[in-house]
């Protein structure tokens, strides 16, 4: 076993409060916890499991507690929850097979499971049973055996006929046997005969007299004396319980025309988790029946309490003898799913639409998830999919186009739609098909310098549509340079052209409009390959493109990171080409590697301080340096809490230096040391100010322009330190040259431009 102690920095919050602003250098996640699919009870409290995360209901003073990497656990998207009530630990079972333990607070993980080698195949935790110091985990392959008081795995008991694998679904125990539902039919050991191995498959029997009794049975639970299982039928509302009374299996005939989602059992009534509704079961009598949006998990606690696990409305409560639901979530955005993040001041987006490996539709409901006052909001329409980009006015943050892969743009006003612009209404068009369908395809949105909206519009004839300022439409035929049939992200430079990528490894396109929008006599059009400097092709899988500060630009492809230092020269056909930024091995070889060569860079920002921070499909996240030959971070989901090392979209709020990161596991923000340089000095605040005795890490010097000089002195003018702003942000560990925490006094703060010609003082307090 892994024993990793790990005190959980529990996160106590209301339903409806943001969290405090984070310190530079930690973390914070952003999961949706509507989509509930298991709970638990564990005496005065509720743990929860969404698609995003996990929480916890306190009864004792209605506090929520979520639980992340970010503070303690080990893993992500978690798949099964147990409880031991003699023992008060909480068991975690993520859908890789790994393992957590929650005891007093301390995370203890157990990889056993999902390290084993000499299983081949389905690992996961599909039911958790806790009888005494041990728990009894359902697992794809079979049973296995967890000793909770000795944190170790005892057995593991493969079951199937001739000892093969068998997936299983749940156990219960009834009396001195086990029983397993699994995926051909219901199993049985003797628990209570000493001379029976419960790793010997010969020792479990399958019941040959239960209908379908060699087909899936996906729930079990025993309550007084009976034992329930659940056929599977795989037909909405065709799924059929049983019962085991000791000596014969019969029909459960008061459930019928439904689905099983889950059974439980509360003072010897059976609890099923049905379509719709939750079901509980008297001896000897009727149904009493309470409709849910969607339960997938119920449980009953000694308070006649009914608590839910609903995919849609997150925790559902209710007492029995009322007849009111309450929900219960944290705030978070609606989806774990992300495909762009978009922020403007401190306000931020995100959409979950995205394409297939062949370019084609995912299918998501369009959704639009916003981070406003450190609250997430979102809104939903199931008439339209895949939400892609977006773009942000800005000249206003809360006006906002989103392009959809197949239904057009869509703009916002305020977090209403506005407008929905398609081959209808505007020049944009639908591919022509001899299906009619929603073939839309918008790519790529960008507003230039006078704030006119490009749209790139795929697999049509005019690929390029422009809606200006004014309102009005313009379309771009690109004299049929652009035959792909997929076009993507654009971005406008420094110098007024605009560059856009053609997916499906066709390179790049450039446009130079001259600014003149409207006359096109005076345009330049050029489709390219990426080659370098002997005019071999380097690669045209391009997936991401970002322009730095110095008016480089820099292509995320699957062959790593490539940059052109003179992009101007675009259309000049001489001394143009991307290279390669080669990290010295220091070796003695004088040989270098290529910056992330090996991996698909599918995310570029850069950061005020012209550093990039550089998202993969596979590999995390790193930052690198100006040049990008000095790695800073390297964020992995093995050495950090990212969540996911499959990054689809980065995105930096330039006030605070707060990065957020989109992955296949949802979003989580890391706050950063740069920020976006000011004009001038008038804005320049110090954090925390006075610094008390307490107080630990970095001392923030704010409000800054670029590549301040930052000195601080005490009042005798000695120096104390010295250091160059990231962006528009300085810090300092509150130590003196000498490496010792300068005394209680008050310093001075010197901030100069890089040519010395604007300055400002201020003044910082320590106290000790």
């Amino acid at each position: 076993m892994n024993r990793r102690n790990i005190i959980l920095l529990v996160l106590i919050i209301s339903c409806v409060n943001g969290l405090a602003q984070n310190r530079i250098g930690t973390w914070r996640s952003h999961l949706p916890y509507y989509n509930a699919s298991k709970i638990i009870l564990a005496n005065n409290k509720v743990y929860c499991s969404t698609d995003g995360g996990l929480f916890y209901f306190n009864q004792s003073d209605n506090s929520i507690e979520k639980f992340s990497k970010e503070n303690g656990l080990s893993d992500t998207e978690i798949f099964s929850l147990g409880y031991s009530v003699d023992l008060g630990i909480t068991i975690i079972a993520y859908m890789n097979a790994n393992i957590d333990l929650i005891v007093d607070n301390i995370v203890y993980n157990i990889p056993d499971i999902m390290r084993y080698t000499q299983i081949i195949g389905d690992k996961r935790i599909y039911h958790i049973l806790v009888e005494g110091n041990y728990a009894y985990l359902s697992t794809g392959f079979g049973i296995v055996i967890l000793n909770l008081s000795d944190r170790e795995i005892t057995q593991t008991c493969i079951i199937g006929p001739n000892g093969t694998q068998l997936k299983v679904n749940g156990t219960s125990i009834s009396g001195n046997f086990i029983f397993a539902a699994t995926d051909q039919g219901v199993f049985q050991a003797d628990m209570g005969n000493p001379n029976i191995n419960l790793q010997d498959y010969h020792f479990w029997n399958r019941f040959s007299d239960i209908p379908n009794y060699d087909k899936k049975f996906n729930c079990i639970q025993s309550v007084n004396g009976k034992v329930y299982v659940s056929f599977q039928s795989g037909v909405f509302g065709g799924d059929f319980i049983y019962f085991w009374d000791g000596f014969t299996w019969d029909i459960f005939t008061l459930f019928m025309s439904d689905n099983c989602n889950h059974m439980s059992e509360w003072q010897n009534n059976l609890v099923v988790s049905a379509n719709y509704h939750v079901l509980i079961y008297p001896p000897n009598s009727g149904d009493y029946k309470i409709f849910i949006n969607s339960p997938k998990c119920a449980f009953i606690d000694g308070n006649s309490i009914l608590w839910v696990a609903d995919s849609e409305k997150g925790l559902v409560k209710r007492a029995l003898n009322e007849d009111k639901l309450y929900t219960i979530s944290p705030n978070g955005p609606t989806t774990k799913l992300v495909s762009d993040i978009a922020i403007s001041g401190d306000i931020l987006y995100t959409v979950p639409g995205g394409l297939n490996s062949d370019y084609n539709n995912l299918f998501r409901h369009s959704e639009v998830n916003i981070f406003r006052d450190k609250v997430w909001s979102g809104t939903k329409n199931s008439q339209y999919r895949d939400f892609y980009r977006i773009a942000i006015d800005p000249t206003n943050p809360e006006h906002y186009f989103i392009a959809s892969w197949g239904y057009g743009l869509f703009e916002y006003r305020k977090d209403s739609l506005y407008n929905i612009y398609n081959e209808v209404n505007s020049p944009l068009q639908t591919i022509p098909t001899p299906i009619p369908g929603d073939y839309c395809r918008l790519g790529g949105l960008t507003f230039d310098k006078a704030g006119n909206l490009w749209v790139t519009n795929s697999g049509v004839a005019r690929p390029i549509s422009i809606l200006k300022k004014n309102g009005e439409w313009i379309s771009y035929g690109l004299k049929n340079l652009v035959t792909a049939p997929y076009c993507g992200d654009i971005i406008e430079t420094q110098s007024g052209i605009k560059w856009m990528i053609l997916l499906g490894g066709r390179g790049l396109f450039a446009i130079d409009d001259n600014s003149t929008t409207d006359n096109t006599d005076d345009d330049r059009y050029l489709k390219f390959d990426v080659r370098d400097e002997f005019n071999s092709i380097i690669t045209n899988d391009v997936f991401s493109i970002a322009e730095d500060r110095d008016g480089n630009i820099w292509l995320g492809t699957n062959k790593g990171i490539l940059v052109y230092y003179n992009p101007a020269a675009v259309f000049d056909g001489e001394n143009f080409y991307a290279k390669q930024i080669l990290i010295p091995r220091n070796d003695g070889s004088g040989d270098g590697d290529a910056l992330l060569g090996t991996e698909s860079v599918s995310s570029i920002i850069v950061d005020g301080a012209n550093r990039k921070w550089l998202g993969t499909k596979n590999a995390g996240v790193s930052l690198v340096s100006d040049d990008g030959i000095k790695q800073i971070y390297n964020f992995t989901a093995e050495n950090s809490p990212l969540l996911s090392n499959s990054i689809s979209s980065i995105a930096i709020n330039e006030k605070t230096g707060e990065v957020f990161f989109g992955t296949d596991n949802g979003i989580i923000s890391f706050v950063a040391e740069a920020t976006e340089p000011a004009e001038n000095y008038k804005s320049v605040f110090v954090y925390p100010n006075p610094v008390r005795e307490n107080f630990t890490g970095n001392i923030v010097v704010n409000g800054l322009m670029e590549n301040t000089l930052v000195k601080i002195t005490d009042l005798n003018g000695n120096l104390v330190f010295e250091t160059i702003s990231l962006g528009g942000q300085a810090l300092w560990d509150g130590k003196n040259f000498r490496g010792e925490k300068v005394g209680t006094g008050v310093y001075m703060v010197f901030c100069s431009n890089e040519d010395g010609t604007l300055s400002h003082v201020t003044k910082l307090l320590f106290i000790h």
